[in-house]
């Protein structure tokens, strides 16, 4: 299983630890990442000042497979064998 997963630092609490929540779980990658790429385009879509970023992970797993955050139009990934973030082009 893989879940996605919202990470939030709110503008109006400075200081305060980022809000986490799951927005979902499923079967695939791919099903995740498509779930993760919707969660980001529509927090965009708020024009919030609020910085939020996404990730796909296996469920209990400690690193993320893909990351995308609000402040960026770029996506990455992890690369298994380095442990490196890199880009998706």
């Amino acid at each position: 299983m893989y879940e996605v997963v919202e990470h939030r630092e709110r503008r109006d609490r400075p200081g305060s630890a980022p809000e986490q929540r799951t927005l979902g779980r499923f079967d695939s990658a791919a099903e995740a990442l498509v779930q993760g790429r919707v969660a980001w385009k529509a927090f965009e879509a708020t024009g919030s000042d609020d910085y939020a970023w996404w990730v796909v992970k296996r469920e209990g797993a400690d690193l993320a497979e893909w990351i995308a955050d609000s402040r960026s139009s770029k996506e990455y990934v992890v690369d298994l064998t380095s442990g490196q973030l890199v880009e998706i082009p």
